[in-house]
């Protein structure tokens, strides 16, 4: 009698996860086709075996159909959603543009797909995969800024007199008040912490600056925010960095360290923000183990694991 059967893929010798007979008095195809749309046809189109776990190594798998009829060819497959885990790392802290090879310790880190994260992005080269260990290559650092200060970006016309950088400014009789940071032309960063609630029209408003008395229209204003991709540079330290998510802010790789209260400024986007007097990044990361769904266990995290210098 002819069978089919779902295999583990780790184990040896082979550990059957499923196994089925075909009836002598079946077509072979027909009965493979019914088979296949039995197996996986869980509630709301998923696995109707979510969750297999193997005897023999452990490992957990969910059974999904891989899109093509049995009768053509196709399989029922094994998705291996195992959760491992992470307790601690051989070396601990590693250079800012990353290179650095780490061997962790954990459990389930041999089977199915392995994500290894340090921070915000993925670990390179995943070699050397034993159950309990594991090594990778630390990516480039990534480091969420401290900022203090999200900005608007202003477009001013009929300006009258020099306005200043760091002078502050009200805008007309709407209660709103704030601080001029950056300016190119006729385009300025604005800080407005004091728009009132509910908020005034500022378009078609006169701004005065508190110091130089000078005076612009505002013909444009809009909310700012850097963008994922583009270099970002301290204004006062030179220090260069890219933007890899725009809230809140988080970079790779910065060139040195930014300082307090210092306007970053994009360069694609001239967009910026100003950040806070406490130390705009920290070097520490968490690093994060999970399966090939994003799934983790309750031991995945090892929190501040890992420190850039």
């Amino acid at each position: 009698m002819p069978s089919f059967t779902i295999d583990c893929a780790y184990c040896s010798p082979t550990m059957t996860l499923l196994r089925a007979e075909i009836p002598d008095s079946a077509d072979e195809k027909q009965w493979r086709a019914a088979w296949k749309k039995t197996t996986t046809g869980g509630a709301n189109g998923g696995p109707q075996y979510a969750n297999i776990q193997c005897n023999g190594c452990g490992s957990q798998y969910q059974v999904i159909d891989d899109g093509v009829g049995l009768e053509s060819g196709g399989s029922i497959m094994r998705k291996n959603i195992s959760r491992p885990g992470v307790s601690q790392l051989d070396i601990t802290a590693g250079v800012r543009n990353g290179g650095t090879v780490v061997t962790l310790t954990g459990s389930a880190l041999e089977q199915g797909v392995l994500n290894v994260k340090f921070g915000e992005l993925d670990a390179l080269n995943i070699t050397n995969r034993t159950e309990t260990s594991v090594q990778v290559t630390t990516p480039p650092a990534t480091y969420t800024l401290n900022v203090a200060e999200y900005l608007f970006k202003a477009t001013l016309g009929g300006v009258s007199g020099t306005l200043l950088v760091d002078e502050a400014f009200t805008v007309g009789t709407t209660g709103a008040s704030g601080s001029i940071r950056h300016i190119d032309g006729s385009t300025y960063l604005l800080h407005i912490p004091t728009i009132p609630t509910p908020a005034p029209e500022l378009i078609g408003e006169w701004l005065t600056g508190g110091t130089s008395s000078a005076t612009g229209r505002i013909d444009a204003l809009d909310p700012t925010a850097l963008l994922p991709g583009e270099q970002v540079v301290g204004q006062t330290t030179g220090a260069i960095a890219v933007v890899a998510k725009a809230a809140p802010v988080v970079v790779t790789t910065p060139t040195d360290g930014f300082g307090a209260n210092e306007l970053v400024l994009g360069q694609a986007s001239g967009n910026g923000v100003v950040l806070g007097p406490s130390p705009a990044y920290s070097g520490a990361v968490d690093v994060v183990v999970e399966n090939e769904l994003g799934q983790r266990s309750s031991g995945s995290t090892l929190a501040g694991g890992y420190t850039y210098f």
